[in-house]
């Protein structure tokens, strides 16, 4: 997984990277239809209805289970997924490096969890590139008035220049599966029928590429697709499967895909949106990272939940907490203990989160009503 779980090997083949190693960890009937927010969850998106509570929540999850809580809760603007979300797809460049190295503006700001420099360089070439792309279509539309036109005036915009930058989807936005093409392509890592697309299907590419996602269908917030009439019976049998302890995978035919995803705008290969292990924060705006930045540095208190603290964004938060003396609260299991010390203030709540959390939540509640404020 580590290695495969980069962009440098999705760019050798992006085909074989998804049969051979994304359909075979994260195939759509892995997840979507029977996963459901735990206790935890919900403690989370409770504690964020605290009456004078500022909490934020930055998650590594991918599996959009923080925005699906029965507890209402400003996901939108309280919550970050930053290393992505099941169900999206993105352009990605050429070449990426998660390392900051290099120069980089505001190199003195108190939290560093991307490039900046990187950046402003990504959206400056997506906005030229963009301009390139208007002035095409402008020449496009003009009716050729003037037979002895100059040549800067006629070049203007020439064919293939705008495809040398990278489009929205690459820096700005993510892509929804429904949007991904072909569209039969789109329909298997939804999810819609998957059943019926083994590996080695014999299926005519003319059969694939005029199949359209039907109206009967609608999405989740993984991007994962349902049938309304058909999927109910499908999901209950998996999650009894859950339950009895069955192994989804074993009873499932192994998922492929004939022809690479492609982007509805730039007809290059996407690949999930998902923070791969050679990108860094920086590389799309979906990880906001400035963001990140700016609620670590503000925050009183940082607590981290269920966390392996084996990656980057941990560290600087770590790193953070102590050179600031904030004071960190760790809800983990015992593997997962942070040791105090005299750079860092931290309380470990050791034990499951699905009970430890709930008991935070009825603490702050009592704490709240205490003060008088019920």
């Amino acid at each position: 997984i580590w290695k495969m779980s980069t962009g440098e090997e999705f760019r050798k083949d992006p085909l074989e990277w998804y049969n051979s190693f994304w359909l075979k960890y994260f195939p759509p009937y892995a997840y979507g239809e029977f996963f459901e927010p735990n206790e935890g969850h919900e403690a989370i998106s409770m504690l964020s209805n605290v009456p004078g509570a500022n909490i934020k929540v930055i998650t590594q999850n991918v599996d959009g289970l923080h925005s699906m809580t029965k507890t209402t809760w400003n996901h939108e603007r309280k919550l970050i997924e930053a290393h992505g979300r099941l169900g999206l797809y993105k352009c990605i460049p050429e070449s990426d490096s998660d390392t900051d190295s290099d120069s980089d503006d505001e190199n003195d700001r108190k939290v560093k969890i991307g490039s900046r420099r990187k950046s402003r360089i990504a959206k400056a070439a997506y906005k030229r590139g963009r301009r390139i792309r208007i002035q095409q279509q402008q020449i496009n539309l003009q009716p050729i008035q003037n037979s002895n036109a100059t040549s800067n005036e006629t070049n203007k915009g020439e064919p293939g220049e705008a495809e040398k930058f990278p489009c929205k989807y690459q820096v700005l936005e993510s892509i929804p599966v429904q949007m991904v093409w072909p569209p039969q392509v789109g329909r298997v890592l939804a999810g819609i029928d998957s059943s019926e697309i083994p590996c080695n299907t014999e299926d005519k590419p003319s059969d694939l590429d005029n199949e359209i996602v039907p109206s009967s269908c609608q999405f989740n917030s993984w991007g994962r697709s349902y049938n309304v009439d058909k999927d109910a019976g499908k999901t209950e049998r998996r999650r009894n499967d859950k339950k009895n302890g069955t192994n989804i995978a074993d009873s499932q035919p192994a998922i492929c895909i004939k022809y690479p995803p492609l982007c509805p705008s730039c007809n290059k290969p996407v690949a999930p949106q998902a923070l791969l292990f050679d990108e860094g924060y920086h590389s799309h705006e979906h990880y906001q990272f400035e963001r990140m930045e700016q609620w670590i540095e503000q925050a009183e208190v940082i607590v981290f939940v269920g966390t392996s603290f084996a990656v980057s964004l941990t560290d600087c938060a770590l790193e953070h907490a102590r050179q600031e003396q904030k004071l960190v609260y760790n809800f983990n299991i015992e593997s997962g203990k942070l040791e105090s010390t005299a750079w860092l203030n931290v309380e470990n709540v050791v034990g499951d989160v699905q009970r430890t959390l709930p008991m935070l939540v009825k603490a702050c509640e009592e704490e709240f009503l205490a003060q008088g404020n019920g």
